[in-house]
């Protein structure tokens, strides 16, 4: 669809990868199988889901793997 689109740039990211994968192999096939850049690996995280929007997780804890994934993915977009 943003193909169609004639998106300008675009950015995927991988959400809910499980622990057990080698993050690196599976950004480099999604990036091979689209042949698009992946912005972020995100890991299935049970300390996300325990917040249950009882606020902003990255404010909460902003030192979480997921948090700074979250920051990397937000850094990119700002230099687009």
């Amino acid at each position: 669809m943003a193909r169609q689109l004639n998106v300008r740039r675009m950015l995927l990211a991988i959400n809910k990868a499980h622990s057990k994968l080698n993050l690196d192999a599976l950004k480099q096939k999604v990036e091979q199988t689209y042949g698009e850049t992946v912005a972020g690996v995100f890991p299935l995280s049970e300390d996300l889901l325990q917040l249950a929007s009882e606020g902003v997780f990255c404010v909460k804890y902003p030192e979480h793997p997921v948090s700074k994934e979250f920051a990397k993915v937000a850094n990119q977009i700002m230099e687009g």
